[in-house]
């Protein structure tokens, strides 16, 4: 059975220590250092709007960090049994998250995509994201990135 809870620190770190290669590649080509316990804590410090989903353990994170009035940098790492949570994830997203961020103001969100991480590029205009831009580079070792955009 799914379970949806709110964004722990607990929670967190547990998906963060675990998170599937994709992702590890995705979020240390944007840190100083890859650091799973730093990034929960900015996680939970930060972002009003977010869920931890899964079964027995926690298997995803997914959060919105408004940087900005009505702007959110959004985000999404999971372990390596995303797939038995996705389809809950992407519901609660639609049916929960954006509602909700929507009438905290949203009127764009935004999230960088690694250019070779396709499971997250799919998701992403599977919740209405569409490419803004290509950014060669954009990673601390010259990876390349998408700018993901969704508007209201």
């Amino acid at each position: 059975m799914t379970k949806i809870e709110a964004l722990s620190l607990e929670a967190v770190k547990y998906v963060a220590w675990r998170m599937r290669d994709a992702d590890r590649i995705e979020i240390s080509a944007m840190m100083h250092k890859l650091a799973p316990d730093e990034l929960a804590h900015h996680i939970v410090a930060r972002c009003k709007h977010g869920f931890v989903v899964g079964t027995e353990e926690p298997i995803a994170v997914a959060a919105a960090n408004e940087v900005w009035p009505g702007r959110y940098e959004v985000m999404m790492f999971a372990t390596d049994k995303w797939p038995k949570v996705a389809l809950s994830a992407t519901r609660q997203i639609k049916k929960k998250v954006i509602p909700a961020m929507l009438k905290d103001g949203l009127k764009l969100a935004f999230c960088f995509v690694h250019a070779e991480h396709k499971i997250a590029y799919d998701w992403l205009i599977s919740l209405g994201f569409k490419e803004n831009n290509a950014l060669p580079e954009w990673g601390k070792n010259g990876e390349e990135f998408k700018l993901m955009v969704w508007r209201q």
